[in-house]
């Protein structure tokens, strides 16, 4: 009885293997299409914004022209205003959408080098345009194994979230300890609710009081791309005189 019901059992489990296995491929097939056509509408978005953005950029110059002749320009400049804001807006929503698919479908990659950690905060600071200054503390020394273009990209978004959501002043600090070096920004801010605590890494999750645009998915991207690193992002709530502060633990070489 046991040997006869051996043969039906190994045939449904390998049946069962088959179906797997070509349910797999079907997702895999599934994965490379829907990762080929973000590509394609990554490309084709990017380029006309491009154009766009020149454009605006020329309409600028055309309104400092006129007005230096004395033409009241004003109402113009203000929707040339609105209108560039909106395009850079979609830029960067644009950028984040498409380096989060990269992720998902392992088309990213982390180049792990000894960088120094001063040189590459003081690069993210200067290549990211906010209102609020950033005070950066002393780094000097400082080391840590990562990728200097994933690690400004994680900067860059912890930066404009102080700016946005947060209050002066941002600072920027460092420490190692043992074998982790860790990156601190932090605000002077409320910090983040704690009913929204749970989600605050999660994609496209955004919280109700925020009324700045965005995608949702700065932190989650953030975090992925420090783990990517073989780091880690972590955030720590105001505590005594300590603002809100975001953590960034990476090797230290």
């Amino acid at each position: 009885m046991e040997a006869g019901s051996a043969g039906p059992r190994h045939e449904d489990a390998v049946r069962a293997a088959e179906a797997l296995a070509q349910s797999n491929l079907r997702l895999e097939e599934s994965n490379q299409s829907l990762s080929d056509l973000l590509g394609l509408v990554g490309h084709d978005l990017r380029n006309p914004l491009t154009v766009s953005l020149g454009f605006l950029s020329m309409t600028e110059l055309e309104l400092d022209d006129l007005e230096q002749t004395g033409v009241d320009v004003s109402g113009a400049r203000a929707m040339l205003g609105r209108a560039t804001e909106a395009a850079h807006r979609v830029e960067s929503m644009l950028a984040s959408v498409l380096e989060m698919s990269r992720i998902d479908y392992a088309t990213l990659r982390g180049r792990g080098e000894l960088l120094d950690v001063a040189e590459t905060v003081r690069r993210a600071v200067t290549d990211l345009t906010i209102s609020s200054a950033v005070e950066i503390g002393d780094l000097d020394g400082l080391r840590a194994v990562a990728d200097a273009s994933h690690l400004r990209q994680v900067l860059g978004n912890l930066l404009s979230n102080a700016d946005k959501y947060g209050a002066a002043p941002i600072t920027i600090t460092g420490t190692t300890v043992g074998s982790t070096t860790r990156v601190v920004v932090a605000d002077a801010g409320a910090g983040v609710p704690p009913d929204f605590l749970p989600r605050l890494f999660e994609r496209f999750s955004r919280a109700e009081r925020e009324s700045e645009p965005g995608t949702g998915l700065g932190l989650h991207l953030a975090r992925r791309l420090c783990r990517i690193m073989g780091g880690d992002l972590g955030y720590l709530p105001p505590e005594g005189d300590q603002g809100p502060r975001f953590v960034v633990s990476l090797a230290a070489g």
